[in-house]
């Protein structure tokens, strides 16, 4: 049973939109608002839903291949870019990874901006090897779905974020150990999904993980406030298929 004041799961559509059904390129994605001028490198392409939205791309070349820092709103109205309102990197190839980025940015954007201010989140498919001086990577546990209705599948995403934020997003100390959940994070698919469909066996580490989270759903911000709760929990589980993502039931 959910409890009356559990954290609400944000589920993402999967399906790209048009300018998207094919593989995408390397490069910076971002997704504005128009009216938003044409700049530098960028290339512009409507989204064709009459909503008003632009998709652009930074190739990578623009950059040197590493994540981009000063991404935020200020930095892109200056450039002439703006409202934008995501910001993904993308390592090319298919595409439904990369809107699922973005639609992670857009969401990170307008429900932090409340009370971490105004900026601009980027977010990146795979996890970059390379961060620019003063940020740090951290991954995210995205449920999507398709337009078909197949049931949820679970991604991986990383977030390119400001160290002196980290702290502040937690809301407690970042963990020395934080390593040890990056090493499970295919069991951390699996146990969301289990704990979805309310199958994980009756068993001690799943039972404290159970009302540790009273209803919620497993998130990077949860795992890394309780590390050892959610590591003995995924050490649990029986070894998993080597999956990059995890369908939900």
């Amino acid at each position: 049973m959910t409890a009356p004041n559990a954290p609400v799961e944000p589920v993402f559509v999967a399906d790209p939109p048009a300018p998207l059904t094919r593989p995408v390129p390397s490069g910076l994605l971002l997704l504005a608002e128009r009216p938003a001028v044409p700049s530098g490198h960028l290339r512009w392409r409507g989204l064709g839903d009459g909503g008003g939205w632009l998709l652009g791309h930074l190739p990578s070349t623009a950059y040197g291949g590493r994540p981009p820092a000063g991404w935020n709103e200020t930095a892109l109205r200056q450039k002439g870019l703006g409202p934008v309102v995501a910001a993904a990197l993308h390592a090319g190839g298919h595409a439904a990874p990369a809107w699922t980025a973005l639609l992670l940015s857009a969401h990170l954007n307008g429900h932090r901006t409340p009370w971490m201010g105004r900026r601009l989140w980027t977010t990146s498919v795979e996890r970059p090897s390379v961060c620019p001086p003063g940020m740090a990577a951290i991954w995210h546990l995205v449920a999507t779905r398709t337009l078909s209705g197949a049931g949820l599948v679970d991604r991986v995403v990383w977030e390119v974020m400001p160290d002196e934020l980290i702290e502040r997003w937690l809301g407690a100390p970042w963990p020395t150990q934080r390593h040890r959940l990056d090493d499970r994070l295919l069991r951390l698919l699996e146990l969301r999904r289990l704990l979805r469909a309310g199958a994980l066996p009756d068993r001690a580490p799943f039972t404290a993980l159970r009302k540790a989270l009273n209803g919620g759903y497993l998130s990077a911000r949860f795992a890394h406030r309780n590390l050892e709760l959610v590591v003995a929990a995924a050490d649990a589980l029986p070894e998993p298929a080597v999956h990059t993502e995890r369908r939900a039931s």
